[in-house]
C-alpha cells in the first residue's frame, strides 16, 4: 500500500517540507490512518501511558497490538533520504505485514 503524507496527515497549505518534530505537532487524517491500521492489522493508540504490557516498548514487536504517531513518523523518517518529508512529492509505502514495520521503526530509531 501506498499513501501520501496528506492522507495521513492534516496539511497546512502554506508549507510543504516536514521535519520529524513538525510532522509530529500535525493533527491526523483519520481516514489514512484506518488505512495504515488494515494493512499492518494494528492499532492506533494516541500515546502508550496506562497501557498493557503488550503494548510497552520493552515488548518484541512481534507481539505489539497498536503503533502510535510517533512510530508512524519514525518510520516515514526510516524511508526518507533526508532530514525533511516533502509532502506533496514523497510516496510511504507500507509493508503487508507489522514485522516489517517494525523493523523499520527500530532502525529509525
Amino acid at each position: 500500500m501506498k499513501l501520501k503524507a496528506g492522507d495521513i496527515f492534516i496539511l497546512p497549505e502554506s508549507k510543504i517540507e516536514f521535519t520529524w518534530k513538525e510532522l509530529l505537532s500535525l493533527p491526523l487524517n483519520m481516514k489514512g490512518i484506518s488505512s495504515i491500521q488494515s494493512q499492518l492489522n494494528l492499532v492506533y493508540q494516541r500515546d502508550r501511558e496506562n497501557t498493557c504490557l503488550a503494548n510497552s516498548s520493552e515488548v518484541r514487536h512481534e507481539f505489539r497490538t497498536s503503533f502510535t504517531k510517533s512510530e508512524l513518523i519514525t518510520y516515514i523518517f526510516s524511508l526518507a533520504s533526508k532530514n525533511t518529508i516533502n509532502t506533496h512529492q514523497t510516496e510511504i509505502f507500507f509493508p503487508n505485514n507489522s514485522d516489517d514495520f517494525w523493523l523499520l521503526v527500530n532502525s529509525g530509531n
